[in-house]
């Protein structure tokens, strides 16, 4: 039995969804990201939202790459599985 993906987010559930739903755009550098969940959700604050990013990528919702030494985010295959 699986855990939700509620219960994996603990309290960063709610920044976790907004930062699917800007990642589903398209791929995004952290700075960009911020921005875009903060422009969907308010004011979420930066400690709130790294502690999102870290726990959907640890759950492999979310992926980091690092082209040209910048962190960028992206949707994994498996993101897509659970919301089909």
């Amino acid at each position: 039995m699986s855990l939700s993906p509620r219960v994996r987010m603990g309290r960063f559930a709610e920044p976790a969804l907004w930062i699917l739903v800007a990642l589903g755009r398209g791929p995004a550098g952290s700075s960009e990201l911020f921005g875009a969940v903060r422009a969907l959700d308010g004011p979420v604050g930066p400690a709130t939202f790294m502690g999102a990013l870290v726990r959907l990528e640890r759950n492999a919702l979310v992926e980091r790459t690092m082209p040209g030494g910048q962190p960028m985010y992206r949707l994994t295959s498996q993101q897509g599985e659970m919301a089909g």
